[in-house]
């Protein structure tokens, strides 16, 4: 498959030559999403054409935000051995609560503890539902013929947990930190918040 190489050099862009010292940036407006030409002086010297669709900014940023969600949930796999989970919470908001409820309580169910990482969110209204979710206390192992297969609550989080926290917090993911110590729900880690 043809892609652009370091040491290439994009001469074209729809048709529109690049000048040197010129801004080409005008030359991508309105193309993010649709099909555009690039004309391409490779290396060898040879001159080829490549069909791309630029990404608008908002699609760069939800690449660069899911990269960055990714890499810290590799990288406290990889430290703990799979034993704690990672969960990033984006906004105060329904949408970031149900990817929260469903990692934790979903693909990290069987991790010993979590991380939740609240940095960087400008807030909503969430403190609340992030504190019941956080907060439950196990009341009962069922154990068929002494295999364990769960615990209650089912719908809570009720292994330990530590809240990431940073200057990045706004508003409610203020008020989430502060509901998560006042309750005593685990540890708070990071710089501090506004």
């Amino acid at each position: 498959k043809a892609s652009v190489k370091p040491g290439d050099i994009i001469t074209a862009i729809d048709g529109d030559k690049i000048i040197a010292g010129t801004d080409y940036y005008p030359l991508l407006e309105g193309k993010a999403g649709r099909k555009t030409l690039l004309s391409i002086l490779r290396t060898s010297g040879k001159t080829d054409t490549l069909t791309i669709k630029p990404l608008s900014r908002s699609a760069m940023n939800e690449l660069l935000y899911n990269r960055w969600v990714e890499n810290n949930e590799r990288f406290v796999d990889s430290i703990s051995n799979g034993r704690i989970g990672y969960v990033h919470v984006r906004g105060m908001d329904s949408p970031s609560f149900r990817t929260v409820y469903d990692r934790l309580l979903g693909k990290y169910r069987n991790c010993d503890a979590a991380v939740v990482d609240t940095r960087w969110n400008g807030g909503g209204w969430l403190h609340n539902d992030l504190a019941v979710l956080l907060g439950g206390k196990e009341y009962v192992k069922f154990m068929p013929r002494g295999r364990y297969i769960g615990s209650e609550p089912f719908s809570q989080w009720h292994k330990p947990s530590a809240m990431l926290v940073n200057e990045g917090n706004y508003s409610d993911a203020h008020g989430s930190p502060y509901t998560y110590k006042t309750l005593g729900l685990g540890k708070l880690v990071g710089a501090p918040v506004p």
